[in-house]
């Protein structure tokens, strides 16, 4: 049984698992399973785990493209790429079916397994494969071509556009770090500084349930991955500039 389980103590020090837990073999089916010593404080329960990307606040991803509706029409992209990334669902027909280099004289490589294009989030076809394997729920992964800027020779590689559409109220802000209140939009939250650390930002447990992908809608460009995503993105060497911490995990 892979659980971990841990406190939160009344003074607010966080007790780790190493510390607190015993390891019962299960005679029957050569299973283990763990059993807590409960002391005073708040149980904390991380079971699978859940895990922070902080691909959408990572300037490094962003790249030089472009798009006919970003050059039609840059509000109206704007708001595409906004809603996008706050995890609302969005018609195919919001999205565009080719990127182009933006600078004539540039010539574009192979890009990232995961990446800004002008559109939202973009992911390789080796992330892709992950991900159809995954509970999406409402996310898509549309085919986008990846062009250089002539809009016909493609950059290298297979590339989709990820649709987000899927979202999880269930950051705790006030239990966090590295976050600070997002101007005066009411409930809402944005990361503070450089790639959170492991156990930096607070989640309930509600968001172990369901969709492996999702937003949370209070902390602002935030993007959270399930324990077994992870794992297979892991497996498939593709995780480098996602960007990983993991979450403490609460009861709700």
């Amino acid at each position: 049984m892979d659980m971990a389980l841990g406190w939160v103590s009344g003074k607010g020090d966080r007790i780790f698992a190493s510390d607190i837990l015993l390891l019962l073999e299960v005679q029957n089916n050569n299973l283990f399973e763990f059993q807590s010593i409960f002391e005073k404080g708040e149980r904390v329960t991380n079971k699978l785990g859940l895990w922070y990307s902080r691909v959408m606040s990572d300037s490094a991803l962003i790249k030089p493209f472009t798009s006919e509706q970003a050059l039609n029409d840059l509000q109206a992209a704007g708001a595409v790429d906004e809603k996008n990334m706050a995890g609302i669902v969005q018609s195919r027909e919001a999205f565009p079916d080719v990127i182009f280099g933006t600078y004539p004289n540039k010539k574009l490589k192979a890009q990232p397994d995961i990446f800004f294009g002008s559109c939202g989030l973009v992911v390789s076809r080796a992330v892709a494969d992950v991900l159809h394997e995954a509970e999406l729920g409402k996310t898509r992964l549309y085919p986008l071509s990846v062009c250089q800027h002539d809009r016909v020779t493609l950059v290298g590689g297979e590339y989709y556009l990820l649709a987000l559409g899927e979202q999880k109220a269930a950051f705790v802000p006030e239990r966090s770090n590295r976050v600070v209140p997002f101007g005066n939009v009411p409930d809402t939250w944005i990361k503070r500084g450089r790639k959170p650390e492991d156990f930096d930002f607070v989640v309930r447990d509600i968001a172990l349930e369901g969709v492996d992908l999702w937003v949370d809608p209070r902390l602002r460009r935030s993007l959270f991955l399930s324990d077994r995503l992870v794992k297979s993105l892991r497996a498939a060497k593709v995780t480098r500039r996602f960007g990983l911490s993991k979450c403490e995990v609460v009861p709700t």
